[in-house]
């Protein structure tokens, strides 16, 4: 067992949208994604057993400690996993929650719409298997990150990566290395955290929204749509479908009651602006998620012409690939 652990993870972006939970279970999605895990940005987090208890765990995000309860399920569902495989050291898991402490930090706003929570949650999982030395597998470790964040199930493999319907833990699509020319242009609206989260509003659109039932109904096709895309690296079908995935999710925003809008005018902009390059023979498509930012998505043939279009904006934008999954950085004994 190691003293201290500092692991990266990076956010996995939905192309087909994670957008609503089934009844049953923790985190577990009423629709199937496909999601890529992103090159370029990252959360990077080190867990540390200090000497003494701290009534912990005690865990900071950016500098900012967070409570405790916020991380209740994820602990109780760690114990579970972890316990069995301590048993034989004569460690107890609460023994190692006492004096866990845990310091994340984000190189990318957090709680803006740019899946902080699924990189965050699955570093912390990571990290864990990393700190105890248990070496459990990658699946195990995406359902404990399920049920502290939905999407983080997401974030323990590379490259594209599908979380199904009804499932408790994600698996891997197409590795990294599957289309290299896959390229997510980030246009950032706003750094500020969101006022709802998207927890909050999957949970209140799900009650109020007459177009909630048939977004799981039509979530389906499109995911089996996506699929193919992926596989066949075909950026117009992929784009096509994005952007239909995110405009239906939002859709279900904008009926319920209260509407929820986490758009912005320049967020409308941008997106007016993909659609002038597509008009042009430009293969560009963007997605949003849960917040204002827009996220273009095309091919490296196409970079600097969308890149172009842009030059004037104040923020520059992240250009993205496909990203390897979660990483050690150290360990200390």
């Amino acid at each position: 067992m190691n003293t201290q652990a500092t692991v990266s993870a990076q956010p996995n972006l939905a192309l087909v949208k994670y957008w609503g939970k089934k009844n049953r279970g923790i985190n577990v999605p009423a629709t199937s994604s496909i999601g890529l895990t992103l090159n370029g940005i990252e959360t990077r987090t080190t867990l540390t057993l200090m000497d003494r208890g701290t009534g912990g765990p005690r865990i900071k995000v950016n500098g900012t400690e967070l409570q405790d309860s916020r991380f209740e399920v994820f602990f109780r569902q760690a114990e579970k996993l972890f316990s069995p495989r301590l048993r034989q050291t004569g460690i107890s898991f609460s023994d190692i929650i006492e004096k866990l402490a845990v310091d994340s930090t984000n190189n990318f706003p957090t709680a803006a719409g740019l899946a902080s929570s699924s990189s965050g949650l699955g570093a912390l999982a990571f990290g864990l298997d990393a700190l105890l030395e248990t070496r459990l597998e990658r699946s195990a470790l995406s359902a404990l990150a399920r049920s502290g964040s939905g999407s983080a199930a997401r974030t323990l493999y590379g490259g594209f990566v599908e979380f199904r319907e009804g499932s408790t833990r994600a698996r891997q699509l197409a590795g990294n290395d599957h289309w290299p020319e896959f390229r997510v242009v980030v246009f950032t609206v706003s750094a500020q955290a969101k006022k709802t989260s998207s927890r909050a509003g999957m949970n209140a659109i799900k009650k109020s929204s007459p177009f909630f039932p048939a977004w799981v109904r039509n979530s389906r096709s499109l995911y089996k749509e996506m699929r193919s895309a992926v596989l066949d690296r075909d950026i117009e079908k992929t784009g096509t479908i994005a952007r239909l995935s995110y405009l239906r999710m939002f859709a279900t925003m904008f009926a319920a009651n209260p509407p929820l809008v986490y758009w912005q005018p320049e967020s409308i902009e941008i997106i007016h602006a993909l659609e002038d390059l597509r008009s042009q023979g430009i293969a560009v498509w963007e997605t949003m998620d849960a917040g204002p930012q827009v996220k273009a998505l095309c091919e490296e043939k196409d970079l600097a012409a969308v890149l172009a279009a842009f030059h004037n904006r104040e923020s520059r934008p992240i250009i993205l690939s496909a990203g390897k999954g979660p990483e050690v950085i150290e360990t200390w004994k």
